[in-house]
């Protein structure tokens, strides 16, 4: 199971914007399955490869990417965008939720 999340890993650095969405799809696809999901060893990759979660919190979308990684979402570097336009509007934001690799 792990190994699959580090191909989606790999994949993500060519998709800079939606190839997390398909991890945590995936993620939630496999959990609503019976299919046990290491959240926090996900939340915790997402984060050491430079990931980041930008988003509102009246986003419906944005809840449910949250809820699929649970209590592990607490390791995700997250910008609230209502709270930090500043941050957001230099990033280029248009959508939510947005993830975008800073390392690249």
């Amino acid at each position: 199971m792990f190994c699959f999340y580090i191909f989606v890993i790999v994949l993500m650095s060519i998709s800079r914007r939606f190839g997390l969405l398909f991890v945590l799809l995936s993620g939630a696809l496999l959990a609503s399955c019976g299919t046990s999901v290491d959240t926090s060893s996900l939340a915790q990759c997402v984060t050491e490869k430079g990931w980041v979660m930008y988003g509102v919190n009246t986003c419906p979308h944005c809840m449910e990417q949250k809820k699929v990684l649970g209590s592990s979402f607490d390791l995700v570097e997250y910008v609230e965008c209502s709270e930090n336009p500043q941050i957001c509007d230099v990033a280029d934001i248009k959508g939510y939720p947005t993830w975008v690799n800073k390392q690249t």
